[in-house]
């Protein structure tokens, strides 16, 4: 299987995401309000209340997309 075919996991999440969480994307992003997301790599990222703060996410850490 290669990542563009039917049976891809890009192309089943869409298909997933469409049927699961129907609403509109969010702003500029691939995703919905209310998806499920999982970090898949290392990295240190801002705090959203205080930029100056960095904060270590870590693969495995899970998550849901909040739109504001």
């Amino acid at each position: 299987m290669n990542e563009r075919g039917p049976l891809s996991c890009l192309h089943l999440n869409k298909l997933l995401q469409s049927s699961l969480n129907p609403g509109p994307l969010a702003k500029g992003l691939p995703f919905r309000e209310g998806d499920k997301v999982l970090q898949r790599k290392n990295e240190m990222v801002k705090v959203a209340d205080d930029p100056e703060i960095m904060e270590m996410v870590v693969n495995g850490d899970l998550g849901i997309v909040l739109v504001s």
